[in-house]
């Protein structure tokens, strides 16, 4: 295995576990990198490393605990999340990119660790990665593939492929094997057999036609992952610097392959400031400039003083949606006050008196969020004489 702490380092253990986990979640998602995730939790060489020494025969229990961890998270995330996720992503698309584009950026300090000293083959090659990932947006951005095939377009050899494809891409930092599969037209298939075969296991279906589609994605996604990882760890054995900073280009450039900005949406606190500011008369614009006064002072003595008053009641609005929407981190395991609640009255089957400190809070909040901005309300509200 990499020089570092041995698997059985309970944090360690638990980076593994949450890299894992976070690597099923982000290969449900087009546009996300589970190799990222591995990237981001700080273990992704000891995860190429294993897997290069598990395809080579050279066993050890650092090996085996490292990939039973990471493959069982992965596993449980993808068995579980498959139909959560894509409901999430459809429904709160924003706060799932927002908080995969955050996991992705905070592998840069740990790779960036790694990289020092800067030398110039670190450079050539994070430039290299991040014009690669340019061209992917790119594509990304051109809409190839709808994901919409039927689950026999192509049979058990496009599943393969799609899988062999999908596992390449799974291990590689900023490239998305769901996108791939979006691309072959095997993402909604994937989805849809991963599901049905989670109804057949409860009982509610047949489990042919789920591992017609499973089987061969599978078996070329461990193909695809063998490959990689071993082309990876010889690449950090022989070329470390300039696959640090390949991996370094990819890891940044994943940002721009989010779908965020392939599909944007309306900022709205952004409208709200904008549409304030456009809302003052522009003739008032025109007599500060006509009685002397610069833009700055334009701005901070006659513009802004009447946007605010506009400005202030539909952003307090946003600010109470934003405090009540904290509440959604229970999709990924965040343990906000309603996942603490739901603990509380699981264990003790008290849900009313749960229910009850839910509303305290968030009403709590909110009136004290109505109070602040009512306050500065009157403060700007104009004087009648």
């Amino acid at each position: 295995m990499t020089d570092g702490p041995r698997i059985t380092n309970p944090l360690l253990f638990v980076r593994c576990g949450l890299g894992g986990v976070l690597m099923g979640l982000a290969n449900l998602v087009p546009g996300i990198s589970g190799g990222t995730m591995l990237l981001a939790t700080g273990v992704y060489r000891r995860f190429v490393d294993a897997v290069a020494r598990a395809t080579t025969f050279r066993w050890s229990l650092d090996v085996i605990v490292t990939l039973l961890v990471i493959v069982a998270g992965a596993g449980f995330a993808i068995v579980l999340g498959a139909g959560i996720i894509r409901d999430l992503v459809h429904e709160h698309r924003w706060v799932m990119y927002s908080l995969f584009l955050g996991l992705t950026l905070g592998g840069v300090p740990l790779l960036w660790t790694l990289l020092r000293p800067i030398t110039a083959s670190a450079i050539a090659g994070f430039v290299g990665g991040l014009l690669f990932m340019v061209f992917l947006a790119m594509l990304q951005w051109s809409d190839a593939g709808s994901g919409a095939a039927s689950a026999d377009a192509g049979g058990w050899w496009l599943h393969l492929i799609a899988g062999l494809a999908a596992g390449s891409a799974m291990v590689l930092p900023g490239l998305s094997g769901s996108y791939v599969l979006l691309i072959l037209g095997q993402y909604l298939v994937v989805l849809g057999a991963v599901e049905g075969m989670k109804e057949a296991v409860q009982g509610g279906g047949d489990m042919g036609e789920p591992l017609s589609v499973i089987i061969p994605v599978g078996i070329g996604a461990v193909v695809g992952v063998v490959g990689v990882s071993n082309a990876v760890k010889w690449f950090l054995e022989h070329a470390k610097k300039v696959t640090l900073g390949v991996l370094m280009g990819l890891l940044i450039g994943a940002v721009l392959g989010l779908w965020p900005f392939k599909a944007p949406q309306e900022p709205v606190i952004g409208e709200i400031v904008r549409g304030g500011i456009l809302a003052v008369p522009k003739g008032q614009i025109e007599a500060a400039s006509a009685v002397g006064l610069s833009r700055a002072q334009s701005l901070r003595h006659i513009v802004l003083p009447q946007a605010f008053r506009i400005i202030l009641p539909p952003l307090g609005n946003q600010y109470l949606n934003l405090t009540k929407n904290t509440s959604l981190a229970i999709a990924v395991g965040y343990s906000d006050i309603v996942q603490v609640g739901q603990t509380v009255y699981n264990q003790t089957g008290k849900t009313l008196p749960v229910v009850a400190i839910w509303m305290l809070f968030y009403l709590a909040c909110s009136l004290t969020i109505s109070v602040i901005v009512n306050y500065y309300n009157v403060r700007l509200k104009l004087v009648e004489r």
